[in-house]
């Protein structure tokens, strides 16, 4: 037979006609019919290997083989239409949703923020307060850190959460303005597009009425005017002059730094007594220089703090700086989540691959001549190794195609889902790094869920297949691999299951916390006066009292008042407080939150007085200054005494004040922050032009949003209303990254066990099969069918109770990851070990309950011919 130069089809048919000539005369000889087929397939089989051998030496070898490989997996896959859409679907589920949570992890925790030189940039907190570690810094201490510090080549100020009203052609709305002191630009290496950036000289108070915009405030707002530099706009009623504008890609700071992303800057112009250390109200951002590392600046800031404690032991006893790299401060609170979703897709990924893999060994008993033919014509164990992984490896490109369209998708799911979790992370999206991990994800899951059935079916004995006839041969060892497969997918499920009971068990005590208000029908909006045009307190107070009365007056409103800082915020105000006959160590002084209100509040949120009376009209400081405090102040304040009737002196107040009454705890933060000490003063004797209105009502939030507006334009049509929002969706923010991370891994949690149950299914129903035989037999011994249901949900129990023992102790030693996550709920609850146990079994029992109920339905004497 000649081969050279002839096509393999013409080739192997002309082989094929040898093998059965020579196969007939061995049964001329007396041969049995396998006999004469092992001794024609040892004659000629030899034939195609020599062939294959001497093909090695040209140079397109290897990829006619590839090729040819390709389009016989083809043909393979097109055979089954059903389960080739089976795979490719659950692959491209599993492998879209790895995507979509790479492109997360990428977009926070590999990519660099979008500054300059990022890892030089670093945040300046105070420490020593009782407010903790994260502390805000008065203007003198980060002006001496500004002019004695030699690893840090700049340090500014910046406030954040300034909201003017913008007027603009007679058009009033809110923005979002960013207060920042001279140098601010320099620090995040920014160059304006347009005018000049801050100078010294505009941050002395008086000088300050100037203005740089963003780029897209600039686009959008006035139409990119390339005049505007040196306009007029009106901000809170107050002539600016616009000196600059932003380029497009300057990057603010995150916006969890700032409660908003800005839209125009602004000088810090610092009005207050420069002397008074105590007045921490501003936050610090520096450069390091280069070669300069924040354990360097650490100790070197140390040891200014330390010099200027004992020059103003008064003030800054006990209080220090702490340095943190700027990223890693924006990530102290994601970081953990984001991994934990990482984790969690991976792992059914990982499930997926396993149920994909038994699926494959429990088709390749179909296979087994095939392969064992091909084997005894000359294929070696690398080729059919090759041929077999593939398949696999079409199927995953064909999953992962498929993954990465709905992967566009899910980054689309995930910025609404995790809106405010994402908030400083806008560039989430499916790049080239995403594009690059998805095709390593590709290939690893075709090695994974393809290796096992191809080293099951190449490791075949072609002999031992040929002579059996069956299908059963290797079956025991496929049978134990299978098994294998279902006892780590029910160890990864198990985990999963775990993780996410501990997350839900945190997010549901959390929702039990009582916050100490009620939020349920409560509907809030901000307003923020000019100081320009109300520049006494008393205007401030006047307009309060007019639009509280007005919106009492609307129909279907239960009451109404106004607050400084809304409980549940994330925001509050301090201030220093001290009673007669107390002296507190220097540094230690108490520092409740401190909130103005109207008459009303406390019966608006529905919060429990505790003790003595709420505020009055008559509390408007024209007779004696008062106060309501917390009880956890209180507490602090006079132990095992009643605070009512006590004075206490609130630092910024002209006098002493009386608490008149104790109501309960509120939470400032968030339910799962400590509980906070609190005081209240009443807004008429206070002042405050920014306020947040309230409004108890059952009516629908668009139609009271629309009310507050009018009630807002009838006391004064030059001021608008921003930030309207139910009080509910208020607190709802606070949990929003505990309720995104436990909604997805709860997703993922409930997709594993599914798949989990799936595949012992599969695995109990084929053995099953497999052991039809053994049932007729059984049966027909005398055997009921209690004891045959028996014996299949023991072997399906078995296999899930090795897999649950290995899981929860994996569980035990990996869910330490996730304290950080959990909030009154140890790593190591029992109750949701215990659950998911339970929750494990009762799948396995259904999931062996149907294969092994239709065993028991066989017919014995049908068994007992089944081959």
């Amino acid at each position: 037979m000649k081969w050279f130069g002839r096509p393999d089809r013409e080739y192997r048919e002309e082989l094929e006609a040898h093998i059965q000539i020579e196969e007939r005369e061995n049964l001329e000889r007396g041969m049995s019919p396998s006999e004469a087929r092992q001794a024609a397939l040892r004659k000629f089989g030899n034939a195609l290997a020599v062939r294959d051998n001497l093909s090695e030496s040209r140079p397109f070898h290897f990829w006619q083989t590839l090729h040819r490989d390709m389009l016989y997996s083809i043909r393979v896959l097109k055979r089954s239409p059903g389960l080739t859409a089976t795979v490719v679907l659950t692959l491209a589920v599993c492998i879209g949703a790895n995507a979509a949570i790479f492109s997360v992890v990428n977009a926070v925790l590999l990519r660099s923020l979008p500054f300059p030189q990022p890892e030089q940039l670093v945040l300046l907190w105070g420490t020593g307060l009782a407010l903790g570690q994260r502390s805000q810094v008065s203007f003198t201490d980060m002006a001496d850190w500004r002019h004695e510090s030699k690893s840090l080549e700049e340090i500014v100020a910046f406030q954040g959460w300034w909201n003017p009203t913008l007027n603009w052609d007679n058009r009033p709305e809110h923005v979002a303005a960013m207060q920042v002191s001279d140098g601010y630009f320099r620090v995040m290496r920014g160059a304006p597009l347009l005018g000049r950036v801050f100078l010294p000289e505009d941050q002395v108070e008086g000088h300050s009425r100037v203005v740089i915009l963003t780029y897209s405030l600039w686009h959008d707002h006035f139409q990119a005017d390339p005049q505007i530099v040196g306009k007029t706009i009106q901000l809170d009623s107050v002539p600016h002059i616009i000196v600059g504008v932003m380029p497009a890609g300057f990057h603010s700071l995150p916006p969890s730094l700032l409660t908003r992303s800005p839209q125009l800057y602004v000088p810090l112009a610092e009005a207050y007594d420069n002397t008074q250390r105590s007045f921490t109200h501003l936050r610090a951002i520096g450069r390091l220089k280069p070669g300069a590392s924040p354990e360097q600046a650490q100790a070197e800031l140390s040891v200014i703090a330390d010099r200027q404690a004992r020059a103003n032991p008064d003030s800054n006893a006990s209080r220090g700086v702490h340095i943190v790299p700027l990223q890693a401060d924006v990530l102290r609170n994601i970081r953990p989540a984001v991994l934990v979703l990482q984790c969690a897709v991976l792992a059914v990924l990982l499930i997926a691959c396993a149920n994909l893999a038994n699926l494959a060994l429990a088709r390749s008993g179909a296979r087994q001549k095939e392969i064992a033919l091909r084997a005894a014509l000359g294929a070696s164990r690398f080729r059919l190794l090759g041929q077999l992984l593939m398949e696999s490896t079409l199927l995953s490109i064909a999953g992962g195609t498929l993954g990465l369209l709905l992967a566009y998708w899910g980054v689309t799911l995930l910025r609404k889902a995790g809106s405010s979790m994402l908030l400083d992370f806008p560039a989430i999206s499916i790049d080239w790094s995403v594009l690059l991990a998805t095709g390593g994800i590709v290939i690893l899951t075709s090695l994974i869920f393809g290796a096992a059935p191809a080293l099951s079916l190449s490791s075949t004995s072609a002999d031992e297949c040929l002579k059996s006839g069956t299908r059963s041969a290797g079956s025991a060892s496929r049978s134990k691999m299978r098994r294998l497969l279902i006892v780590a997918e029910v160890a990864l499920s198990a985990v999963l299951l775990v993780g996410s009971g501990l997350l839900l068990r945190s997010f549901v005590t959390i929702l039990e916390v009582n916050p100490g208000f009620d939020a349920r029908n409560v509907f809030t909006a901000e307003i923020g006066l000019p100081e320009a045009k109300y520049p006494q307190r008393r205007d401030a107070v006047a307009f309060f009292i007019r639009l509280i009365a007005r919106l009492k007056a609307l129909p279907g409103v239960e009451s109404a008042s106004a607050v400084s800082v809304l409980p549940e915020s994330g925001k509050a105000n301090h201030t220093g407080v001290r009673i007669a006959g107390r002296v507190d160590p220097p540094g230690q002084e108490l520092a409740p939150d401190v909130a103005r209100i109207t008459p009303d509040y406390f019966r608006t949120l529905r919060i429990p007085l505790l003790a003595g009376r709420a505020f009055t009209e008559q509390d408007d400081g024209a007779h004696d200054l008062v106060a309501v405090i917390n009880q956890t102040l209180a507490r602090n304040l006079w132990p095992n005494q009643n605070a009512v009737g006590q004075k206490i002196w609130t630092g910024s107040g002209r006098t002493w004040r009386t608490v008149v009454g104790v109501v309960d705890d509120t939470y400032q933060y968030s339910r799962d922050s400590p509980k906070t000490m609190q005081l209240y003063v009443p807004h008429a004797d206070n002042g405050g032009a920014s306020m947040t209105v309230l409004v108890r009502t059952m009516r629908s939030p668009d139609d009271i949003a629309q009310d507050i507006r009018t009630a807002v334009s009838q006391t004064d049509p030059e001021q608008a209303v921003f930030d309207a929002a139910t009080m509910e969706s208020v607190v709802g923010n606070t949990v929003a990254t505990r309720r995104f991370t436990l909604f997805i891994t709860l997703s993922f949690a409930a997709a594993a066990l599914l798949l989990a149950g799936i595949g012992l299914y599969g695995v109990v129903a084929y053995g099953v099969a497999e052991k039809t035989r053994e049932f007729g037999v059984r049966v027909a011994l005398g055997a009921k069918r209690w004891d045959v249901l028996r014996l299949v949900l023991v072997e399906g129990t078995q296999l899930v109770v090795v897999g649950l023992a290995a899981g929860l102790i994996a569980a035990l030693a990996l869910t330490r990851f996730l304290s950080s996550l959990l909030f009154g709920v140890k790593p190591s609850d029992v109750g949701t070990f215990c659950g998911v146990g339970l929750l494990l079994l009762t799948v396995a029992l259904v999931a062996s309950f149907i294969p092994a109920r239709r065993a028991t339905r066989i017919d014995p004497a049908v068994a007992l011919r089944y081959e």
